[in-house]
């Protein structure tokens, strides 16, 4: 049965995207529960997970990939640059496939019928970005890194030499709005997202204007520093402007080879496991830092996003503190 046929809320979405930016059959290739489509040279993926149902909820997860470049041999050297360039991530996170020699970039969100509204948004934001992102980053990364482009054609249709108008989102929507003041800075929520990030956190302060700091419990010994969680509304984005960012920094002594190999991990570990936080955002190195990278453009605002992700960050710190308590492998 294709996915059109379906009547749940992850395919609901998944159509949602679909129509919303009027993809054309001629360059999609149905997949279980979802889509592949070609907006000109690189495959994205969109699709839902089956539900599951969670403390009386029924939850979908939904994911949307594409492709991004080949390693050719060249995939650990190039663990340190990529992972220094997701400091500018904005909803997506790259991950490296060693079965297919592949980097990607890769997001998913959890949704249900509470928040499906303002979910359509960001996660829609989050396709068209990831579209954008691949097209600007994939060439640039294959000259300076000797690693190949992820181009392919659709099956049948062939290259696409027309390309698809989402690839001038950036330009025609999100800088717009990004050029605005951030829709955030004033807004009423910062209280409940400190209220929120507080009952994890163990402690955190909000100027109830534009920005929300907090700590958290950090297992690492010979680590005296806690997890640091750090959201502006005041930080805008080298290309997209305005909006909300957010920022987990790990006090971790590594070397930056073992640190960029650990966030690529987490990342792998995010993209694999059902973590109960929306997946937007990426893991990089940050400086000396590893750390966590999300931004959601002005043009996403909803009143709910603050508090969720908020949520999300605080549930990640935990989630990434469990981690290396159970074993995950620190190389210093």
């Amino acid at each position: 049965m294709s996915w059109r046929n379906r009547s749940d809320l992850g395919t609901d979405v998944v159509a949602t995207v679909h129509d919303v930016l009027r993809i054309e059959d001629q360059w999609t290739l149905d997949r279980d529960r979802g889509f592949t489509w070609w907006a000109a040279e690189y495959a994205q993926s969109v699709w839902s997970d089956l539900g599951n149902f969670h403390n009386g909820v029924t939850l979908y997860r939904l994911h949307a990939e594409i492709e991004l470049v080949r390693g050719r041999g060249h995939a650990t050297q190039c663990e340190v640059p990529f992972t220094q360039a997701m400091c500018d991530a904005n909803l997506s996170a790259i991950t490296y496939d060693p079965h297919t020699d592949l980097y990607k970039l890769h997001c998913s969100v959890y949704a249900h019928e509470d928040n499906k509204e303002w979910l359509k948004r960001v996660f829609l934001a989050a396709v068209a970005l990831q579209v954008v992102d691949a097209e600007l980053s994939a060439p640039v990364l294959a000259g300076a890194f000797d690693v190949a482009p992820a181009c392919t054609t659709h099956p049948r249709s062939g290259s696409r030499l027309l390309r698809d108008p989402v690839l001038h989102a950036e330009e025609k929507f999100f800088r717009p709005s990004g050029a605005q003041r951030s829709r955030w800075i004033g807004s009423d929520e910062w209280g409940e997202a400190r209220s929120r990030v507080g009952r994890i956190a163990q402690h955190a302060v909000t100027d109830g204007k534009s920005y929300l700091e907090a700590e958290f419990d950090w297992c690492v010994s010979g680590h005296t520093l806690p997890i640091r969680l750090e959201i502006k509304a005041d930080k805008p984005h080298h290309r997209l402007g305005s909006g909300l960012c957010a920022h987990l920094y790990m006090p971790l002594a590594m070397a930056v080879g073992s640190r960029a190999h650990t966030a690529l991990e987490l990342n792998a570990l995010e993209r694999k496991e059902w973590n109960w936080c929306h997946d937007l955002g990426s893991w990089c190195c940050e400086g000396p830092d590893l750390a966590f990278r999300c931004f959601v453009p002005n043009i996403s605002y909803s009143r709910d996003i603050l508090p969720e992700l908020g949520h999300d960050m605080a549930i990640r710190a935990g989630w990434v503190n469990d981690m290396f308590a159970h074993g995950l492998p620190i190389t210093a």
